[in-house]
C-alpha cells in the first residue's frame, strides 16, 4: 500500500491546469499544501504550526462541482463514526490503515467506502508517490523497506464521506 505521496505544485498551477479555484479556507496557507513527502500517518502542521490536523491535508477536484479545488483531509471516517474526534478514531484504527486507502475489490462491497464510492468521488492531483519495495535484507530481524518514488502526470481517485467541517478522504491509485 502506499501512504506516501508527493505534491509539488503550486495552487495556482492546479487552479490552471484542473481550470479550477481553489477555495482556501482561513485556517490554511497555500504553503500548507505543497509539500515532497506526505506521509499518510503523519500530522499536519498548518498555520505555522500553531493548529495540527491528524492527517495531511491536500487539494481535490470534487465530481459534484469541478470548478472548485478543495481542501480535504486524507483518511475516511465511516458515517457510523461521529468524526467528531478524528484524532481518537485514527489511534483506535491505525492498525487496520485508519482508512487512508481504499482497495478496488472492496470499495463496492465495504460498508466502510461504498456510499461515498458511488455518490462522492475526487481527483487527487499528485506529482508523484513513494511506493515500498521490501529488499531480501533484515535489519534487526526485520524486512528492509526501500521507498521508489514514482513520478509524473500523476492522478490519485478518491472518494469522501459528505461531512461539514474538515472532510475526510481515502485515496485509490488511478491505473492508466
Amino acid at each position: 500500500m502506499c501512504y506516501s505521496t508527493q505534491q509539488g505544485k503550486p495552487k495556482s498551477e492546479l487552479e490552471k491546469r484542473f481550470d479550477a479555484i481553489a477555495k482556501m479556507p482561513e485556517y490554511l496557507d497555500e504553503d500548507d499544501l505543497q509539500r515532497y513527502h506526505i506521509n499518510g500517518f503523519a500530522k499536519h502542521l498548518i498555520k505555522g504550526g500553531k493548529k495540527e490536523a491528524p492527517h495531511p491535508i491536500m487539494l481535490v477536484l470534487p465530481q459534484e462541482n469541478r470548478k472548485f479545488l478543495v481542501p480535504l483531509m486524507w483518511g475516511l471516517i465511516p458515517s457510523w463514526e461521529s468524526g467528531e474526534d478524528a484524532s481518537e478514531y485514527y489511534k483506535k484504527t491505525i492498525m487496520y490503515g485508519s482508512g487512508l486507502n481504499a482497495t478496488s475489490e472492496k470499495l463496492f462491497s465495504s460498508q466502510m467506502y461504498k456510499d461515498s464510492a458511488l455518490q462522492r468521488r475526487c481527483i487527487v492531483p499528485v506529482t508523484g508517490f513513494f511506493e515500498p519495495h521490501t529488499t531480501p535484507v533484515k535489519v534487526k530481524g526485520k524486512p528492509f523497506k526501500v521507498p521508489f518514488f514514482l513520478r509524473g502526470r500523476i492522478k490519485r481517485s478518491s472518494i469522501w464521506p459528505g461531512y461539514t467541517g474538515l472532510q475526510m478522504t481515502a485515496m485509490l491509485p488511478l491505473r492508466f
